[in-house]
């Protein structure tokens, strides 16, 4: 009979162990929403020097340099946007899409982001944005994706709403232009 109850409680508390670590549930748009096809890609450089949640807007071939840490700042701290990811946004075509890079940071050990969806919000691009996992630490990681959409409208600027575990969900807007001295 003991082992029984033993039993039974060890059951329990793994149970309730399990249920608190449960994934999020990520937000998504509406039924109503247009939604666009899209490509999301990791971006490995672009996180590094960015320290803040951010997207990035490129409708044409010559707004890729927005990807670029701010000039002043590259030469202080010696960073740059890594070959294979200039690769990445380069193969955007221009002719038929546009490409949004978007930066979200969560503890170190969290899971990793995921853009689940893309939509036409007015004259703005809507990316959602999820993390499933918090990790159990404090400190900031930054996670950068390259959302590369086929499509011919060109949106003036971002919104993107993101899950992060279970902490909540956050929505910011963004003109989507060159980063500044503020977002370092």
């Amino acid at each position: 009979m003991r082992r029984r109850a033993l039993l039974a409680a060890v059951g329990t508390t793994t149970l309730a162990g399990c249920a608190a670590g449960l994934p999020t549930t990520c937000s998504r748009p509406s039924f109503r929403a247009d939604r666009l096809e899209y490509e999301a890609l990791e971006l490995q450089s672009l996180g590094g020097w960015i320290g803040r949640d951010r997207a990035i807007l490129a409708t044409e071939a010559e707004h890729v340099d927005r990807f670029e840490p701010p000039a002043e700042f590259a030469a202080e701290a010696d960073v740059a946007l890594s070959s294979d990811d200039r690769e990445r946004i380069d193969e955007t075509d221009f002719d038929e899409g546009f490409a949004v890079g978007v930066v979200v940071g969560s503890s170190s050990r969290s899971s990793d982001a995921r853009v689940t969806h893309v939509v036409r919000e007015d004259a703005r691009v809507h990316c959602y944005v999820c993390i499933r996992r918090r990790g159990e630490t404090d400190d900031w990681a930054p996670q950068a994706r390259l959302v590369r959409v086929e499509s011919d409208w060109d949106p003036e600027t971002v919104r993107v709403t993101f899950t992060n575990g279970r902490d909540g969900t956050d929505v910011f807007d963004d003109d989507g232009g060159r980063a500044s001295m503020d977002d370092v």
